[in-house]
């Protein structure tokens, strides 16, 4: 059995309607919809329904673990991408996904596991390099990162920040049945103070990270690189998981992943702006690597890492 099928954008039109989507031979248009609109989805779909699976999980296991847990989630969002086939593309255990820039097709848990050691190979790499033992990821969403890299990785504190009630409310029941040393806080990529509010009583050294929650975000209506820039005690590092466009970059294929997020009124604005304050002389990126793994198929992971330039 391939755990990877290697096809091409021809063969892709047989596990996605986003190719065709893509090159204007079947209509799609995103309904747009407002800030509120779009977190009463998550924080009252989503992330109410991870929050009663856990409280199901939990009341029937004497000894609940976070990755048992986390299994048994990612079958049922597999399960409500199914039943959402017009929004998410697949009908079927074939899903479409890309990997340095190439087209595969595998199944949900495979490419479930390889999303989860790609930010676990990276994060090891920074927070070695860093002796970095305190972990904060904004909108974290359900904490799964957060959760599988305190098991995987030498971290004494995670920290997980997120604008929904229920998904913060998740991650502290989880903390306190499992005994993790962490904490879940509401965070908004909107409010002035939010990262201070977030690491004000960190002593240690420690590493800020995202995985696609700044690829709804304008970046450039948020005062984000200023907030750290501001901070007494910085992270040694931030690591974006996170979509990007580079308008000097000829590929088609990454103008294909641009085309992508645009239906989806998606923003763009990330690496931009790193670069903007790059020029300025206030950051300095370390590590740009793009495209490199798509869980859907034409909006993948790019991986961005800076420092503050002091």
């Amino acid at each position: 059995m391939k755990l990877l099928k290697n096809i091409s954008f021809f063969e892709s039109t047989n596990y996605s309607p986003w190719p065709l989507r893509l090159i204007g031979l079947s209509p799609w248009q995103k309904t747009e919809r407002t800030t509120q609109e779009i977190l009463d989805e998550y924080n009252n779909t989503w992330y109410k329904n991870a929050l009663q699976a856990w409280e199901n999980y939990s009341d029937s296991h004497e000894s609940p673990t976070p990755s048992c847990f986390f299994r048994i989630f990612d079958n049922i969002i597999y399960d409500q991408m199914i039943q959402s086939s017009d929004v998410y593309g697949i009908t079927n255990d074939e899903h479409l996904i890309s990997i340095n820039r190439e087209l595969y097709t595998a199944k949900w848990s495979v490419i479930s596991a390889l999303y989860d050691n790609l930010i676990i190979d990276i994060l090891e790499i920074y927070i070695n390099s860093f002796n970095s033992w305190t972990l904060i990821e904004l909108g974290c969403g359900t904490g799964k990162n957060l959760f599988n890299s305190y098991a995987k990785l030498p971290l004494t504190y995670i920290v997980g920040a997120e604008i929904c009630t229920n998904a913060v409310n998740l991650g502290n029941k989880i903390v306190k049945r499992c005994n993790i040393n962490g904490e879940f806080k509401i965070f908004d990529y909107f409010q002035d103070n939010g990262i201070h509010s977030l690491t004000s009583d960190i002593k240690d050294n420690y590493i800020l990270f995202t995985s696609h929650s700044i690829e709804q975000i304008e970046l450039r209506k948020t005062n984000f690189i200023d907030q750290i820039l501001r901070l007494e005690h910085p992270p040694e590092v931030v690591i974006h998981f996170e979509p990007i466009f580079d308008n000097n970059d000829p590929s088609l294929i990454h103008k294909l992943h641009h085309l992508y997020s645009t239906k989806n009124l998606y923003n763009n604005d990330l690496l931009s702006e790193l670069r903007r304050y790059e020029e300025n002389g206030h950051i300095k990126i370390i590590d740009l690597q793009k495209d490199v793994f798509g869980l859907s198929a034409f909006n993948p992971t790019s991986i961005i890492v800076w420092q503050i330039q002091r």
